[in-house]
């Protein structure tokens, strides 16, 4: 398969945002290749407290995401060379961009979308 034509959802699993666009993607059915991103530095120690990776450490380490997310937040979506970040902005381009393909995420008429 081509990896330019892949669409790949950077997310981590636990994320409400990750699961919008990855439950969109399902209903849509289209291809794509999951990352998973972890965000918090790797703790050795018996702490419950997360710590956030810096953007720095971020884009050492995902560097792929960090391009496709500037600000290295969860989810972003790729699809060959174009990419976007924020759940809403991903939902609005799958829609655009597959338009026609596996069930529609909003119905067609405004005023049925601003029921939705």
């Amino acid at each position: 398969e081509n990896k330019m034509n892949t669409v790949i959802l950077y997310g981590s699993w636990f994320c409400p945002y990750v699961q919008r666009v990855w439950i969109a993607l399902e209903e849509k059915q289209i291809a794509y290749e999951y990352v998973e991103i972890n965000p918090y530095k790797d703790s050795s120690n018996i702490s419950h407290t997360k710590i956030a990776l810096s953007i720095d450490e971020k884009r050492f380490k995902y560097p792929e995401f960090v391009e496709a997310s500037p600000r290295g937040l969860v989810p972003a979506l790729r699809n060959g060379s174009y990419s976007i970040c924020d759940s809403m902005v991903c939902l609005e381009y799958l829609e655009d961009a597959f338009c026609g393909v596996g069930a529609f995420l909003m119905p067609k008429a405004p005023e049925e979308r601003g029921k939705a």
